[in-house]
């Protein structure tokens, strides 16, 4: 009757074990924690002066046009290693992407001038900003 009940015990560990494996899961194992996804946010000339919160891995997306006449510098972040620059153009239609990268706070800027040849040429300059706060 020992034996019998010893090789049932058996059975049953290590059928459990098996089971484990049969519903995707293994002996011991850890949960694992959701990983969200990153977002990218966009933003134009209209959300100058907005506030915006972004996570870790998140994306800004900023896209400027101005009326002729005017060019853009090419978006730039205060500090590049809370939000980086990816890739950006500058120009009538001046673009740039980039990624939250650790926890702070940044302004991105990008300043819109008279593309002209003639003298003088007005003083008139356009201003974009938006603040980013980056969290974990």
């Amino acid at each position: 009757m020992r034996r019998r009940r010893s090789t049932l015990l058996a059975v049953c560990v290590v059928g459990g074990m098996f089971a484990g494996f049969a519903m995707g899961g293994t002996a011991g194992a850890r949960p694992v924690a959701a990983v969200t996804p990153s977002r990218t946010i966009t933003v134009t000339q209209a959300d100058s002066g907005r506030s915006y919160t972004l996570h870790k891995g998140d994306h800004l997306d900023v896209q400027l046009s101005v009326p002729s006449g005017f060019i853009w510098t090419e978006p730039a972040s205060s500090d590049q290693s809370v939000l980086h620059r990816t890739g950006g153009s500058s120009g009538s239609t001046a673009t740039g992407t980039f990624v939250a990268k650790s926890k702070g706070k940044v302004e991105v800027t990008a300043i819109g001038k008279p593309n002209c040849s003639a003298s003088p040429c007005p003083a008139l300059l356009l201003l974009f900003q938006v603040n980013v706060s980056v969290v974990s």
